[in-house]
């Protein structure tokens, strides 16, 4: 059988990069692995996301044939770190800042709090004109309505969901912005849901599709498995899904 490329999250939000790289990778085998049990990585400390991820790259790497963080916030942490210690390619995902600013207007960039604080990211929006939003517990909601609900159409009947962005629209109104990065795979969710319908909206999967297929061959079984570090099968089967929807949305 044919290696695959391994895509890494700490839950579901990288299935919304996984969508996008299944469109141009039809045949390509992909394992989807979910870090749930070490969720959310946006609260934890960089040395323990680095450690985690090597730790999970190292455990399928006889079957791979390359990398994607498909986490904003693992690749801010460990992505420099992951290309040391591999031989096979890694591709990182980054904030779609310059894609954003290419029209007039501010910017917001949706960011987890460890986000926000990575070089990495200040390397990317300063001396922009850019407003970062970090948000605390966006991700770990939308990943808790997802399961709940198992559709995403759904997550909008999530209390703490509509919370949250109610706060980010008071925000960005006050502010004039119109335009928000989407700076973690979770929120990206929210594109499908019309929450944030007001405003123009952007993230990085299509280019982290284009970067990972620059690297492999498409070629192979066209298998997509997806696991989870709790081990929990019904969570793969929402993950599904979910994964199903997308593929509608993006067809």
């Amino acid at each position: 059988m044919n290696k695959a490329v391994l895509v890494i999250d700490s839950g579901l939000g990288g299935l919304t990069t996984l969508a996008r790289i299944r469109k141009i990778l039809t045949r390509v085998n992909i394992i989807y692995f979910a870090d749930d049990a070490f969720m959310p990585y946006g609260n934890k400390s960089s040395a323990e996301i680095a450690e985690r991820i090597c730790k999970i790259i190292e455990g399928f790497e006889d079957e791979i044939c390359g990398v994607v963080l498909a986490c904003n916030t693992a690749t801010g942490v460990a992505v420099e770190l992951v290309r040391k210690l591999f031989c096979f390619p890694v591709v990182g995902t980054e904030p779609a800042i310059i894609p954003a600013l290419k029209s007039t207007g501010d910017v917001a960039v949706l960011v987890t709090t460890l986000e926000a604080e990575q070089k990495k990211y200040k390397k990317l929006s300063e001396g922009k004109n850019i407003f970062t939003l970090p948000q605390p517990n966006l991700a770990a909601n939308i990943e808790k309505a997802l399961i709940c609900y198992g559709k995403i159409s759904e997550i909008c009947k999530s209390s703490d969901i509509m919370q949250n962005v109610n706060e980010i629209r008071t925000q960005l109104f006050s502010a004039n912005i119109s335009k928000i990065v989407l700076g973690c795979t979770h929120y990206v969710f929210l594109k499908y849901t019309g929450l944030l319908s007001e405003f123009s909206l952007f993230d990085g999967n299509d280019g982290v599709a284009r970067r990972i297929a620059e690297f492999v061959l498409d070629e192979g079984e066209g298998t997509t498995q997806i696991c989870f570090s709790s081990g929990k099968y019904e969570k793969s089967q929402i993950a599904l899904g979910l994964l199903k929807e997308l593929l509608l949305f993006d067809s």
